[in-house]
Parts: structure tokens; C-alpha cells; sequence
């Protein structure tokens, strides 16, 4: 009986070239795995969503317990700090122990003069409801978890519609 492995050069090709895909297919799923960075110490996240994609211009102001410019609203706004599956997100900061911070998600620069997403001031606190949150443009709310991107109004686990 002949123990010996064929050794034929196709079967050292076809070898490479499905251990090259694999090793393709392996980065390809890493790629799409990546998660956002951690949420820098003494920061919350706003996830923001516009359907549009036009995420140029868009800036958070932050007031109240935050560690943000506050003297400047046009100048001193948080600017986009990067992109994930759901949009774009803005790290901003807040003080020790804030319990009330206020949220305005605007473009300082829209055509015409300064764009809210909504008339409304958002507001979290940090203390009772996380250090992440969820904004769909057009709907002045702020989320505790990513609501449906083809239908941000519906009711998220955990929560009840009240009229």
C-alpha cells in the first residue's frame, strides 16, 4: 500500500488558490464585522440618520451639561466624527455626572441661513439613559437604540405609543 500524497503541480495550484479565496472571504467578513470605535471617556454618541445621505454641513450643538463651545452657536458646533451602517455619528462632550444635556442637530451653513432638523431642543441624560443615542432626521426624538431606517416611527421593544 503507497502512503505517499500526490504532489501533482495542479493540486498545489487549486490548494492556493482556494486557500487565496478563503483568506479573501475571511478580510471581506472582517470588513463588514467592524464596529464603531468606543465611545471616548466623558463623551455620549448621536447616531444621526438623513435619507437623503447629505450629511454635509450638519453639525450637533450641544447645551447644559456639556463640555462643548456653548459661546458660538453657528462656529462652535460638533462637526461629524465618523460613519457607520446607520449614518453618521457625533462624539460630544459632557460634564461629570450630566443628567441634562441639550441636543440640536442643525446646519449652520444650509442655503438660506441655519437649518434645524427639527424645531424641537433634544435632551438626555446621560445618567438614566446610556451614552448612546439615535436621531432620524425629520423626528424630533432621540432613540436609546437604532430605530427601523424603513420605518423610524414604528413602536422599538420596550417601548408603548401614547395618545
Amino acid at each position: 500500500m503507497n502512503s505517499r500524497i500526490n504532489s501533482s503541480p495542479l493540486v498545489g495550484r487549486s490548494a492556493s488558490r482556494i486557500l487565496l479565496l478563503l483568506l479573501t472571504f475571511s478580510a471581506s467578513i472582517q470588513t463588514f464585522a467592524q464596529v464603531d470605535p468606543p465611545i471616548p471617556a466623558g463623551d455620549i454618541r448621536i447616531h444621526y440618520f438623513r435619507p437623503d445621505g447629505n450629511y454635509s454641513g450638519w453639525t450637533v450643538y450641544a447645551f447644559d451639561n456639556t463640555t462643548e463651545n456653548t459661546g458660538n452657536y453657528g462656529g462652535g458646533p460638533v462637526q461629524v466624527t465618523g460613519t457607520d451602517s446607520y449614518g453618521v455619528y457625533f462624539d460630544v462632550g459632557v460634564t461629570a455626572g450630566a443628567q441634562e444635556v441639550g441636543i440640536i442637530l442643525h446646519n449652520p451653513t444650509a442655503t438660506g441661513g441655519d437649518q434645524k432638523d427639527t424645531p424641537n431642543n433634544l435632551f438626555v441624560d446621560p445618567t438614566t439613559q446610556g451614552l448612546e443615542y439615535w436621531a432620524y432626521s425629520g423626528i424630533a426624538c432621540l432613540y436609546t437604540s437604532a430605530p427601523s431606517l424603513s420605518n423610524p416611527t414604528a413602536i422599538l421593544p420596550g417601548y408603548v405609543r401614547v395618545h
